[in-house]
């Protein structure tokens, strides 16, 4: 399994009020460097692993809950007209968080060249993929001597209005 060959992840979190029991939902994106091919079918299976940390993440708790939708495709490719190639993501086959709390996609792909006019170097095709991960975060314990407040640095009401006001 191809490990490391992301070079940039970018993601998005924002809370949300469910589904149950999910309070998170995290957008994510994945670039990955150019895929290895040769003359010869190459298949791999690559570890996407994002920048996004699960809050609060412990190995000693259950693991968490989550659902991810996920696409990926290959982009960059180089075109020949006489020669063959392939560029594929075949599959996004698992996604969960690894031992250090960070989301990963596995996702198969394949690469092949053909080029018999001598390029030294062909152009390879580079990895791209988006995420949308709906997640259970752990809520931060409340402080009794110190309660929440809303946006505006008052006490938070449960979002009901303050009558007083």
């Amino acid at each position: 399994m191809g490990q490391g060959d992301v070079n940039q992840s970018l993601y998005t979190r924002i809370d949300i009020a469910g589904p149950a029991p999910f309070n998170k939902l995290v957008f994510l994106e994945y670039s990955g460097d150019p895929l290895p091919a040769d003359k010869q079918l190459n298949r791999m299976t690559l570890r996407a692993t994002a920048d996004f940390k699960l809050d609060g993440f412990d190995q000693t708790n259950p693991p968490p809950v989550f659902k991810h939708t996920t696409i990926g495709w290959v982009h960059s490719t180089g075109v020949c007209r006489q020669d063959a190639w392939l560029w594929a993501c075949d599959d996004i086959v698992d996604g969960g968080f690894d031992d250090d709390g960070y989301f990963y996609v596995d996702v198969d792909l394949a690469g092949m060249y053909n080029w018999d006019n001598n390029i030294p170097d062909p152009v390879a095709a580079g990895f791209k993929a988006f995420s949308y991960l709906l997640i259970q975060e752990p809520q931060p314990q409340a402080d009794p001597k110190h309660p929440p407040h809303g946006p505006m640095g008052g006490p938070h009401h449960g979002g009901k209005l303050n009558e007083q006001m």
